[in-house]
């Protein structure tokens, strides 16, 4: 991963942050929408949830401490 003074990599986005709040393209930064998960949405009654990327599996789980962890 490569960083740099101007900007930080995130090749998982598929874009490059820009400090001055525009993306490659020219669009303000604000007007990329992220989404936004409750934890209570994803895990219920739960304190575990499985996540298929890319044909992989991983766990997100919930410790006692109220922490997450996302193991492979």
């Amino acid at each position: 991963m490569h960083t740099s003074k101007h900007g930080i990599r995130a090749p998982f986005l598929g874009r490059q942050h820009n400090p001055a709040g525009q993306i490659p393209g020219g669009l303000p930064e604000q007007a990329v929408a992220l989404k936004h998960f409750n934890s209570h949405e994803l895990f219920g009654a739960q304190n575990e949830v499985t996540i298929l990327h890319r044909g992989e599996r991983y766990s997100l789980r919930i410790t006692g401490l109220g922490k997450l962890i996302l193991t492979k």
